[in-house]
C-alpha cells in the first residue's frame, strides 16, 4: 500500500509557489504544516493562503516558527483568516506576547481545536493566563507542557474554574509536585462544560493509594472521559488502578496514552481487539463489540480510498472509519520543497497531528528523525546479503549448532563480525 499523503509540510517556498500548491492539494491530505517565520511571508500573503484553503484540511499546524518575533498585529491577521477547523500554535513563546497581547493575537480564530502547548504559559501567572484564553471559544484546548505546577493549587484553580472548552489536554505539567489537597480542590472547580481531560504524563503513579482516590473522587462527575499514560498504569498497583477503576470503570472513560517525552502520544480506547488485550491486563472492562463496530474494523483494513466509501456509506460510518484507519497506521509525511534548494527530507523530523476520536480532536505523533540515508540502508542491505552466502557456505553441523544458540548470543555474534542494520521502517529507497 502506498504511504498516505496525510500532511504536507512546505518548506523554502516563494509565497507564489505555497499559492499554487495550496490550490492543488490532494483530497486526502489533512494537514498542512508552514513555516512563516523561515519562508519570511508577509502576514497579508499567509492570511490569503489560509483563507483559500480547501475544506478537506482540517488542521494547520504553525508550531516551532518563533511567532512571538512576528507580534500581535501580525498573528490577529493571520488566524482570523484560518478557516481550518484546528491549529496548532506549539512552541512559539507565546508567553512572551503578555496576557493582553494573547487575548488579542486570538481573537478573531475560529478553529474548534486549539494547541497551546509548550509555550511557557506559566509565565503569565493564573490572573494572565486566564485573560489570554478568555476570548477563546474552541472546544478542545492543549495546555500540555506549560509547567502549569508553577502556578500552585490556588493558581491552578483559578485557571480551571475558567475552561471554557469541552476536552482540555492538561499533559506533561507535573501536577505531581503540587500538593494532593490543593490539587484536588482544584479539579473540583472544573466546569460542568469540561467532558474529557488528558491528565497523561503527571506522574500520578508515584502518589499513594489515599492521595490518588482523593485525586479521582475530585474529578466532577460531569467529567465523562479521562486519558491516562500506560506506562504510568503499568507502575501503579493494582489497589491504586482500583482507585481509577471506581469512577472510570470501563474502556472508553479511561483512554489509555503511549510513548514518552521524546516520542509523543499515541492514544487508544480499547475499541481494537488487541488494544482491548491492554486494558483487560490493567482490570478494566471491554464491551461486547457490536455488528457495526466489527465492520467498521473490518472495512478499515481494507485497501478502499475514502472517495470510494463515500459513494456507499453513510457519511457517519465513512468517518468511523477513517478514525480507525489513524488509530491503527501513522501516514508518512511528504514534504513540499523549494527545487533549487537539494535538501533531502529523509533529515526532517516528522511531527504529525491526527483527529483520532470524536471526543478528541487532536493529538500528537511523533516518528523519530530518520537516521540513515540512501548510503546507508545500501550498505546495511549488502552486510545482510553476504550474511545470508556466508550461512549457505557453512557445513551443515555448523549451520545446525548456530541455529541451536540463544538469540542473544546470535545477536552477539552479528555485532562482533560488524553486521549492522541502518534501514529505519518504512523508509523506501529512492
Amino acid at each position: 500500500m502506498p504511504a498516505k499523503r496525510s500532511i504536507l509540510e512546505f518548506i523554502f517556498l516563494t509565497t507564489d509557489e505555497l499559492i499554487e500548491k495550496v490550490a492543488q492539494l490532494d483530497d486526502a491530505v489533512r494537514t498542512i504544516k508552514i513555516n512563516i517565520l523561515k519562508n519570511n511571508y508577509s502576514s497579508k500573503q499567509i492570511a490569503q493562503v489560509l483563507s483559500g484553503l480547501k475544506h478537506t484540511v482540517t488542521k494547520v499546524d504553525l508550531s516551532s516558527s518563533a511567532l512571538f518575533l512576528l507580534g500581535v498585529e501580525y498573528l490577529k491577521e493571520v488566524l482570523s483568516n484560518l478557516k481550518a477547523p484546528a491549529v496548532s500554535l506549539n512552541s512559539n513563546r507565546l508567553c512572551i506576547l503578555g496576557a493582553a497581547g494573547l487575548k488579542e493575537a486570538l481573537s478573531g480564530l475560529t478553529a474548534s481545536t486549539v494547541d497551546v502547548s509548550d509555550n511557557d504559559l506559566c509565565m503569565l501567572g493564573s490572573e494572565g493566563l486566564n485573560e489570554a484564553l478568555s476570548g477563546l471559544m474552541a472546544s478542545t484546548v492543549d495546555l500540555s507542557f506549560n509547567d502549569l505546577y508553577r502556578l500552585g493549587g490556588k493558581g491552578l484553580k483559578e485557571v480551571l474554574s475558567n475552561l471554557k472548552a469541552s476536552a482540555v489536554d492538561l499533559s506533561f505539567n507535573k501536577f505531581g509536585q503540587i500538593k494532593n489537597n490543593e490539587l484536588a480542590d482544584a479539579f473540583r472547580e472544573l466546569p460542568p462544560g469540561v467532558g474529557l481531560l488528558d491528565l497523561s504524563f503527571n506522574n500520578f503513579e508515584a502518589k499513594t493509594v489515599a492521595e490518588l482516590t482523593a485525586l479521582i473522587k475530585a474529578i466532577p462527575k460531569t467529567v465523562k472521559t479521562i486519558v491516562l499514560l500506560l506506562e504510568e498504569l503499568k507502575r501503579m498497583s493494582y489497589e491504586q488502578r482500583q482507585a481509577i477503576q471506581n469512577r472510570f470503570p470501563n474502556a472508553g472513560d479511561l483512554l489509555i496514552s503511549r510513548g514518552s517525552a521524546l516520542t509523543g502520544k499515541v492514544v487508544f480506547d480499547g475499541s481494537m481487539k488487541e488494544d482491548g488485550r491492554i486494558f483487560q491486563s490493567l482490570g478494566f472492562k471491554i464491551p461486547t463489540p457490536s455488528l457495526v463496530d466489527m465492520s467498521i474494523d473490518s472495512i478499515a483494513k481494507l485497501d478502499a480510498p475514502r472517495s470510494k466509501l463515500q459513494g456507499c456509506l453513510p457519511d457517519e460510518l465513512v468517518e468511523s472509519i477513517e478514525k480507525r484507519r489513524l488509530m491503527k497506521d501513522i501516514p508518512e509525511v511528504v514534504y513540499e520543497l523549494h527545487e533549487q534548494n537539494n535538501i533531502s527530507s529523509a533529515w526532517l523530523p516528522q511531527a504529525i497531528s491526527l483527529s483520532i476520536a470524536p471526543t478528541i480532536k487532536t493529538y500528537n505523533f511523533f516518528k523519530p528523525a530518520v537516521e540513515a540515508d540512501k548510503s546507508l540502508a545500501e550498505a546495511g542491505l549488502r552486510n545482510v546479503a553476504a550474511l545470508a552466502v556466508a550461512l549457505l557456505t557453512l557445513p551443515l553441523s555448523m549451520m545446525v549448532a548456530l541455529v541451536a544458540l540463544p538469540i542473544a548470543a546470535i545477536h552477539d555474534l552479528w555485532e562482533g563480525i560488524g553486521i549492522s542494520i541502518s534501514l529505519p521502517p518504512n523508509q523506501a529507497l529512492a
